[in-house]
């Protein structure tokens, strides 16, 4: 019989050699895998995020066309004529405008109408009158202080005089 140790010897370096080349065969399947993984995940999140700018394209484009269609109604004749008449109260020459006093719902409304904007102007007017009427009433009354001073003055000067002159003619005589 013979001995089994070379034998055993012999085939030990060979499994190693296998072991390692199974051991790197496994490595490179499994990062192939991974990169493969990764790349299918990007490619999902990619078409999720390709869906979502689809779908927001889509309403854009339907903004556009309902602003479309709004620009064609505000660009005809009588849309223009509509909106003069009920904002700037523009009328034709056979016509007669009545302006009415605006109806509110609540007094904090902040809308103001033109009958608003006509009581505001008129109260501006009659303000500024009446700061007019104020600021004469104060010239005026300066004016009369003043010459009542000049008057008081001259008052004095002359009073002033004639005491000066009748000390000197008194101490003199």
């Amino acid at each position: 019989m013979q001995s089994k140790k070379p034998v055993t010897t012999k085939f030990r370096p060979k499994r190693k050699k296998i072991n390692i080349l199974r051991l790197s065969l496994l490595v490179v399947i499994g990062l192939v895998v991974a990169y493969f993984v990764v790349s299918a995940v990007k490619i999902v999140n990619l078409n999720k995020e390709k869906a979502e700018i689809e779908e927001k394209n889509k309403e854009l484009k339907e903004t556009v066309e309902d602003l479309t269609q709004q620009l064609e109604i505000i660009n005809t004749d009588r849309y223009m004529e509509g909106l003069a008449r009920k904002r700037l109260k523009l009328v034709h020459a056979n016509e007669i405008l009545f302006i009415l006093p605006d109806l509110r719902v609540n007094e904090d409304d902040e809308t103001v109408g033109p009958t608003d904007m006509a009581i505001q102007e008129a109260q501006k007017l009659v303000e500024a009158k009446e700061a007019e009427e104020a600021e004469k009433a104060k010239e005026e009354e300066e004016k009369a202080k003043s010459e009542e001073k000049s008057e008081d003055d001259s008052k004095d000067k002359d009073s002033e005089d004639k005491d000066k002159s009748d000390d000197s003619g008194g101490g003199n005589g």
